[in-house]
């Protein structure tokens, strides 16, 4: 069924969310809202589709949601109308600050609360098609009623930046949207009626509105700390040899693991669904207040690390379960995270705007050992255009290179021992939102908005050759052997394609929703992946079946990791947990 109305909140903003639902619909109108409306025959970017109207509900909270986010971004895309029904007098930032400019605001901070709906009642109004609405009969009954408690940003200690409104003004064409021009329509008589009191009440209320916004500056660095396992301090990299031109694409050698690569079926062969496996997940590690973004295995398999919207970095013992480390990275949320390959450093990026006026961190380098930042990467001094912070990261294979891509399309090299920009390759055209090296160095890998999987020559920044996938590639991981380069996104489907020709040579479905997160095993049989649809599957290449479909999570899947032992898979994703899956133990019970 089609709604007229996307509900679009951060989770500590439920309650209010779910205040703004009932008076939408007791004025008749449809919407969707989770978790109500989830599991209910409608898919979570379908309802955004199907929906003309996303309100969005926001919040310091909602500012730094990468589910929110991705929310705007596939509204903006698809052309829907967007209201910002803003509770709590935050100002947005980064790629929202972009996406909203243009987009009816109602400032709802002030007492009463109520009073503020009303407005945003005659704003869908308008912007909706015609319809004969009745305003008599609510229809809210399934969302329980509950005390309206609007969460409240932290203290602001400081006003947003100059500089930012400047760069607001140099966004991409397809980021900054045309503001929706309110239109008369033909209405029901009752739904007339009703309209023309909200009107008188909204012209009574927006006389004494202010409208203004603050941001807050990191704090102090703070962390908690107990000895993580036999960690080792960082030892001094050295600086990236030379390159050298790249040699025309050939399949990389062989990386040595000791079990052979499995042969791949033949391209008809179908992918089966797995049953779901209802066996728990080995550990279910719980301590983040936010999405996690990213998760990663350290190069020994024995610590893991995640990222999330609250703020932090957290160190894992696989092992054990037991969290030995939170590190607090300010007011920056953590959108990625990658380990270098001898362990020693966790490099991090949050994905939101930089400053364009003087050199500001894009990238930190964490010592896992002692917790301290051992460098960051800055961007250079003296830009004019805003510079976004990478939303994908990736060490190279020998440690001596970084690779980063985010919304302002570039994809960066950087030199890690020396914090140098080596070089910037043009990217993608609506974002890069997926990097990664083939395993011996020579190629990149790369995904975007732009439907595009792009491969490049790392020696001399040229492109080698694009493949088109069917729409945004969130994803993208070479094989441990380099023979095969996978992708997935917003198709909801992983795509397994030949690197040295750019040839399609397998497509697995099974994701009802967008992939978000694809990973490989160590010895190239297996590879996992994360969606939208809360679901983490496990897929064998050679056959291109799929051999596992495991639940838990209760909110989109957003990164998956496997551990080097092959069997130990680490998931995170919107429902703030991390997850540690045995797919041995899951394996036999299934069995």
């Amino acid at each position: 069924m089609a709604h007229d109305i996307f509900i679009s909140y951060a989770p500590p903003d439920r309650t209010t969310a779910e205040s703004v639902c009932r008076r939408l619909e007791a004025a008749g109108f449809l919407c969707w809202i989770a978790p109500r409306d989830i599991g209910g025959g409608v898919d979570w970017d379908l309802a955004i589709e199907d929906s003309p109207l996303v309100v969005l509900i926001f919040s310091a909270a909602a500012n730094v949601s990468r589910q929110v986010r991705d929310e705007v971004a596939l509204a903006v895309e698809i052309g829907a109308g967007i209201v910002v029904f803003g509770i709590d007098g935050s100002e947005p930032t980064g790629a929202l600050r972009l996406r909203l400019t243009h987009r009816p605001w109602i400032d709802a901070s002030m007492s009463p609360f109520d009073a503020h709906i009303d407005p945003l009642i005659v704003e869908a109004a308008q912007i909706l098609p015609p319809r004969d609405i009745d305003v008599t009969e609510p229809a809210a009954e399934n969302i329980p009623a509950a005390p309206l408690k609007v969460a409240q940003p932290e203290t602001a200690q400081a006003e947003i930046a100059q500089a930012e409104v400047a760069q607001a003004g140099a966004a991409p064409a397809e980021v900054a949207q045309a503001e929706v021009a309110p239109v008369e329509r033909p209405r029901g008589r009752r739904f007339a009626a009703m309209l023309a009191g909200l009107t008188a009440l909204a012209l009574l209320a927006i006389g004494g509105w202010l409208i203004g916004g603050v941001f807050n500056r990191p704090p102090a660095r703070q962390t908690s700390y107990i000895p993580a396992p036999s960690a080792q301090p960082a030892t001094p990299i050295q600086p990236a040899a030379p390159m050298q031109p790249g040699t025309p694409p050939q399949p990389p050698p062989s990386t040595g693991s000791t079990e052979p690569q499995p042969p791949l079926a033949p391209l008809s062969a179908p992918s089966e669904p797995a049953s779901s496996i209802p066996a728990a997940p080995v550990r279910v590690l719980e301590g983040h207040d936010g999405a996690v973004n990213a998760v990663a295995v350290a190069p020994d398999g024995r610590t893991l690390s995640s990222g999330s919207d609250d703020r932090s970095l957290k160190f894992w013992s696989v092992a054990s379960g037991t969290e030995f480390r939170t590190l607090s990275t300010g007011s920056t949320p953590v959108a990625a995270i990658a380990f270098a390959p001898d362990g020693s450093l966790l490099a991090w990026s949050s994905g939101r705007v930089v400053a364009g006026a003087g050199s500001a961190p894009v990238i930190w380098m964490e010592d896992v050992a002692t917790g301290k930042v051992a460098r960051t990467l800055n961007q250079p001094a003296g830009g004019e255009q805003a510079v976004y912070g990478p939303s994908a990261i990736a060490f190279s294979p020998n440690g001596t290179l970084l690779a980063a891509g985010g919304e302002d399309r570039s994809i960066q090299l950087w030199d890690v021992a020396s914090g140098k920009l080596v070089r910037s390759l043009p990217g993608h055209s609506k974002g890069t939102l997926a990097v990664a090296f083939s395993p011996d160095g020579r190629w990149l890998a790369s995904g975007g908005g732009d439907s595009a999987v792009k491969l490049w020559d790392v020696a001399t920044g040229q492109p080698l050759r694009s493949m088109t996938a069917a729409r945004w590639v969130r994803a993208v991981a070479f094989s441990p052997d380099g023979k095969i380069l996978a992708s997935a996104g917003e198709d909801r489907a992983i795509r397994l394609w030949d690197p040295a020709s750019g040839q399609l040579v397998r497509t697995l479905t099974g994701h009802s929703r967008w992939v978000r997160s694809i990973a490989f095993s160590r010895d190239g049989r297996l590879i996992a992946s994360g969606g939208q649809d809360k679901l983490v599957k496990v897929w064998d290449v050679a056959s291109g079946r799929e051999t596992n479909n495991l639940t838990g999570h209760t909110e989109p899947v957003f990164s998956v990791a496997f551990a080097p032992d092959g069997h130990t898979l680490a998931s995170g994703g919107a429902d703030a947990a991390v997850r540690l899956w045995d797919l041995s133990l899951i394996s036999q019970a299934s069995r």
